[in-house]
């Protein structure tokens, strides 16, 4: 209780607890603080530990990805640096995935590591110069029944002290994390997660590690250069955060507001005052004020002669107010999807072209858009045949993919221009063309959404995700579709090959009494996918083939196999009954028996979130540690209730503390 509610260790001894408990428990003798925080509150940390330990020995793939943030006490206590991990576990049907984690039970390799041997049925391994044998991996026919556990937890909150946040000083934290937690269990490291921060990029570049950036972080980096950028915004914004808050501070003003509403049948909510540096709070509140707009109005006309240091709002900046929540609720929306704690990284590439389809849509210009990327994909297999193939670099074909956008600038200039010169009664959404023009070019011109735009991994999670693999090709200019499926396709038979590497030969390759008919038999269905509604929530499996397999199945390479195994995910059908939930690691532990190795790469792919929210949750209950009241708390205090307080779902019922000293 004292670590889940943030409560200061002397609650124990306050008088008015005593009481309670005294009438609760007479029977009970209440420890003092310093046993809570010598003894019970280290013991139930490392308890925690050990159990997130336990889960993430098992992890699958053998592959753990991190989040990462800095933060800055405001008490003077120090700055952090937070390192949250995630990882997916199997279990067997209703245990949770706590008491029983069956990494032990998955194909051989059981990691899938390269350069961790595949361990025999009855293996032998050197301990301290002497053979030791190890008891045998126990193996299953069918993973039928089997589930999955998406797993995150908070691993280190690590006190900087008088070190400065540089590149080099976070990496040296982040590697202790690693040299603590994945080394023991031969885990590698995954994708790392994280704002934008220069310290942080340098960091991941010194190490060597795969970086992808916040996606929220990075929506909040365009949002807020719009909002900084659009001609007149500022001044609106501000003017609308003077009036939210004088209402809000006043309660004569708040009394006025409530009659005004109740005249005019408007919802009873008062106005929000924003944060300026989260855009998502300025967004509230321009939404709330648009929803009491007449309210507002009516007070500020009242009242106008009477408080000359309130601003008025004016018409133009009524209709900014209205006009922005609409191009910025998009922003809004995928903001939170990412956010969520089930959202991987599969789903970046698609938010992204959606996020661009709708700015357009507010445009109301669709087929002029879609006619200018057709001219320039032309335009660009003209160039193909004047110069040759064997002259097109790798480099083009990829800024080909963003080839679209290079002509929308004169589109919106000329349609900008007609907007502005229509009269004053026909322009009831004037705002609305230019600001969504301008918010497409801050969007287009992000050299973040320009990367992942091009990244081939992006890519390679997104056709793992079997709602989005059908609907890859419509990201793509036609005349890149081909050969970019064919790049996906490549590099994803390869990596899962570096994830499995070949048995060693005189180890007992287990397959899997399903895979055994399906991964050797006739070409993969070619039917066409249903409708983009059925797609998005159902899932793909191969069709069996009715001939019998072939001997010769067994002798082929590895690489075919595997080769063979993304053949026949990605020219599966569809199969509307195969998943009864919209989550994709659900068809995924369902394909192991038929897809061994891509099944599992897939799941640890899978298990990468696509935001750093997680990490940036720490630092809000690291401030509820962290208080006026609570300074003198050592960084090693900090961290242990900031731990407990974030995996509270990693808490041992059968947890048992230790004896109070007599």
């Amino acid at each position: 209780m004292l670590a889940q509610q943030l409560l200061p260790y002397n609650f124990v001894d306050s008088a008015p607890f005593r009481k309670l408990m005294s009438s609760v428990a007479p029977q009970w003798r209440i420890p003092s603080r310093h046993y809570f925080a010598r003894k019970a509150i280290p013991a139930l940390h490392q308890q925690m530990v050990a159990c997130v330990a336990r889960s993430m020995d098992h992890a699958v793939g053998g592959k753990v990805h991190f989040t990462t943030d800095a933060w800055s006490s405001r008490h003077g206590q120090g700055k952090y640096i937070t390192y949250t991990a995630h990882w997916v576990i199997l279990h067997r049907a209703g245990d949770g995935g706590r008491s029983c984690p069956v990494s032990q039970q998955l194909v051989v390799p059981p990691r899938g590591v390269k350069g961790r041997p595949a361990p025999l049925p009855s293996a032998t391994c050197s301990v301290a110069g002497q053979v030791v044998d190890e008891p045998p991996i126990k193996q299953f026919r069918s993973y039928t029944g089997m589930q999955h556990h998406r797993c995150q937890a908070m691993l280190k909150l690590v006190s900087m002290e008088e070190k400065r946040q540089t590149g080099s000083e976070i990496l040296s934290a982040f590697e202790d994390q690693i040299r603590q937690w994945l080394a023991p269990r031969k885990l590698l490291t995954g994708i790392v997660v994280s704002d934008n921060g220069s310290n942080m990029l340098s960091a991941m570049r010194l190490g060597g590690y795969t970086h992808l950036p916040c996606l929220a972080h990075v929506f909040n980096l365009i949002v807020s250069k719009f909002l900084g950028t659009y001609e007149g915004l500022k001044d609106a914004v501000s003017t609308a955060r003077k009036v939210s808050a004088h209402i809000r501070r006043s309660a004569t003003a708040s009394a006025s507001l409530k009659l005004l509403q109740r005249r005019h049948n408007l919802p009873q909510h008062r106005l929000i005052s924003d944060c300026p540096t989260r855009w998502n709070s300025t967004l509230y509140m321009l939404q709330r004020l648009w929803e009491q707009r007449m309210a507002v109005r009516i007070y500020l006309s009242e009242t106008a002669s009477s408080n000359l240091s309130l601003d008025y709002i004016t018409g133009d900046q009524w209709e900014q107010i209205g006009q922005v929540c609409q191009v910025l609720q998009p922003f809004e929306q995928a903001t939170k999807l990412v956010s969520m704690e089930n959202c991987s990284i599969s789903q970046v590439l698609p938010l992204i072209f959606m996020l661009d389809k709708m700015l357009f849509n507010l445009l109301g210009r669709g087929d002029q858009s879609a006619q200018a990327n057709s001219g320039v994909s032309d335009h660009a297999d003209a160039q193909e045949e004047d110069v040759g193939e064997a002259e097109v670099e790798e480099e083009e074909e990829e800024e080909a993919i963003v080839r679209g956008w290079e002509e929308i600038d004169e589109l919106l200039e000329q349609d900008g221009d007609s907007c502005d010169n229509r009269p004053e009664e026909e322009i009831s959404g004037r705002h609305l063309f230019p600001m969504a023009a301008h918010m497409i070019q801050c969007f287009k011109s992000d050299p973040r959404i320009k990367k992942l735009k091009v990244r081939l991994d992006m890519w390679v999670a997104t056709i793992l995700d079997p709602r989005c693999k059908g609907k890859l090709r419509q990201f793509l200019p036609p005349s890149q579709a081909d050969n970019m499926m064919r790049k996906i396709h490549e590099a994803l038979a390869r990596w899962v090959e570096d994830a499995f590497p070949a048995p060693s030969p005189r180890a007992t390759v287990f397959t899997p009494l399903q895979s055994t008919q399906q991964s050797c038999g006739g070409p993969s269905s070619t039917k066409k996918p249903q409708n983009l509604l059925s797609m998005f929530y159902d899932f793909y499996q191969p069709e069996s083939s009715n001939a019998p397999c072939s001997s010769t199945s067994s002798n082929s390479s590895h690489r075919q196999r595997l080769d063979r195994m993304v053949s026949d995910y990605l020219g599966s059908a569809s199969a509307p009954d195969n998943i009864e939930s919209n989550d994709p690691m659900e068809y995924w532990t369902k394909k192991i028996d038929t897809w061994p190795e891509l099944a599992q790469y897939a799941l640890e792919v899978l298990a990468c979130p696509a935001s750093s929210v997680l990490s940036e949750r720490v630092f809000s209950a690291a401030g509820g540690v962290v208080t006026d009241y609570r300074t003198r708390l050592s960084a090693e205090n900090v961290d242990r209730l900031t731990f407990i307080k974030m995996n509270e779902s990693w808490i041992n019922d059968d947890f048992n503390a230790p004896l109070i000293d007599p």
